[in-house]
């Protein structure tokens, strides 16, 4: 039975509920603790995202292996020795990454961060309690990925929907009648990070078919597909210099103050990975299913739909945040100051996030057929470029320019990375994608909003101008649906049988 429909539901549920939190919760710690100490979450999200890719591909490997046992009743046993076997890897990763965390906070409090109104030995005892919560997360990727893989992404939303609302509105909670710092900030997250780490194992293994036998430890299980696991080491390397060159450099560049309005604003322009992510996560280990049993017409129906599908969603609320960056920043934080400083920063975030998006489905098509070399190289070129453009276009125009280096590098690579991966894998549908997938639903994306730029008054009053960009977003939503095929085709049918 295809489970993605479902899948993608579910992860829409869990992504959907953590945007929610976060926007209602993050005014709130600004409010609380200030824009600087803000930077300090900031910081914590550039350690996390410097973190996750030292797995090394194999939460990615995990993920694929899961997908691809479940199927088959005989590879019961060979799934849980696989989970037994993460264990241990993962665990000791976890305490090597709080532990080097620890050590490096005092480098990283007395010489790298500009803090304005926090003293030395606050920013140290920060990041050494952040030391405790990644090394909490770690493993948490891994019992997430064997979930996914059996795509039991239903019961995995249950979970995360439930931490989150501990992470958030727990964090307020804590903030307001606790203590207003950085401190009891994180020291809240790394208990709600234990009972997540335990609820999500407990829910795994007992996922997992029972086989009457005792699971062990395999080594061989670990060489296992060392090629695959290799290029997705060497693709995790240069990814995080791609992705987090911006906030590593900038956390030297700018100060605290200045970083705390980077991170707010690519807070926001994340918001389109609670789009992106569920549709990749529900829709990869599909393709791996279809690569696996060679069916190359279903794949290809399955990359056009899921494309389109990205793109209708993606870019009505690319755009919108993109043209009216200004006035959400202001309703969101309710800041003048805040949305002075900050929009600009998030059309350009905003925009980079949507062009490495709609062409991500392209690399799930690399990692179902095992090919990891286009993305290696892709992510190492663009990584070398990325470093030095950064310093430079920050050191010349600041926060804005720094943001616009994403846009032309994802540009780049969406072009050369996509024109090489379906002359590989899709030959003959690059084309269909180009015009069918991604152009038509933007041209009438981007008609809609223009209409509502000329129309919106930016001294509307709080209601209507919040009505009226609803109004513009879901008018632009409908606008991508009717001009994706597809999608068009499938709003009808589901039209014609309720009619019917």
């Amino acid at each position: 039975m295809n489970k993605t429909p479902r899948n993608i539901i579910a992860n829409f549920i869990g992504y959907g509920a953590n945007l929610l939190f976060a926007a209602i919760c993050i005014p709130f710690y600004i409010k609380l603790m200030g824009v600087e100490a803000y930077g300090l979450i900031g910081i914590f999200a550039t350690i996390m995202a410097v973190v996750i890719p030292l797995d090394f591909g194999l939460s990615t490997t995990f993920n694929r292996e899961f997908a691809g046992d479940s199927a088959l009743t005989d590879k019961a046993g060979e799934m849980r020795d696989l989970l037994r076997t993460m264990q241990p890897v993962f665990f000791g990763t976890a305490v090597v990454i709080c532990l080097a965390i620890v050590l490096v906070s005092s480098f990283v409090a007395q010489h790298w961060l500009r803090p304005e109104t926090f003293t030395k030995e606050t920013l140290q005892q920060t990041i050494a309690i952040m030391g405790i919560v990644v090394g909490l997360y770690w493993p948490i990727y891994l019992y997430t990925a064997g979930l996914a893989g059996l795509q039991r992404q239903a019961l995995l939303n249950v979970i995360s929907v439930s931490m989150d609302f501990l992470r958030f509105c727990g964090g307020v909670a804590v903030l307001w009648t606790i203590s207003p710092t950085a401190q009891a900030f994180f020291f809240w997250q790394a208990f709600v990070n234990l009972v997540h780490l335990y609820i999500i194992a407990v829910a795994l293994w007992s996922s997992l078919p029972r086989t009457g036998i005792k699971s062990r430890f395999r080594r061989d299980l670990l060489v296992k597909e060392w090629r695959f696991k290799t290029g997705l080491s060497g693709i995790s390397i240069a990814a995080l210099v791609q992705t987090q060159a911006d906030r590593i450099l900038l956390s030297r560049i700018f100060s605290l103050r200045v970083f705390g309005y980077y991170s707010l604003a690519a807070m926001l322009a994340s918001g389109l990975s609670r789009i992106i992510g569920p549709i990749y996560t529900a829709l990869f280990p599909r393709f791996t299913s279809l690569v696996a049993r060679n069916e190359h017409e279903r794949l290809v129906m399955a990359y056009h739909r899921g494309c389109q599908l990205m793109s209708v969603l993606v870019l009505p609320m690319a755009t919108v945040i993109a043209v009216f960056s200004h006035e959400i920043l202001l309703l969101w934080t309710r800041d003048s100051d805040t949305a002075d400083s900050a929009y600009l920063i998030v059309s350009m975030l905003t925009i980079s996030t949507a062009l490495n998006g709609i062409a991500h489905l392209s690399y799930a098509i690399q990692l179902a057929n095992k090919w990891t070399k286009l993305a290696f190289w892709g992510t190492v070129i663009t990584a070398a470029l990325m470093v030095p453009s950064l310093v430079f276009m920050a050191l010349r125009f600041g926060p804005v320019g720094a943001a616009c280096v994403g846009v032309f590098i994802n540009g780049l690579g969406m072009v050369i990375g996509l024109w090489i991966m379906h002359s590989r894998f899709l030959k003959g549908e690059l084309r269909a994608w180009y015009m069918q997938d991604v152009a038509s639903p933007l041209a009438a994306v981007l008609g809609v909003v223009f209409i509502g730029r000329c129309v919106m008054n930016a001294a509307m009053p709080i209601i209507p101008m919040t009505i009226s960009l609803l109004t513009i977003t879901f008018m632009a939503l409908l606008a991508a649906t009717l001009a994706a095929p597809l999608m068009r085709d499938w709003l009808l049918s589901r039209f014609c049988s309720l009619k019917s």
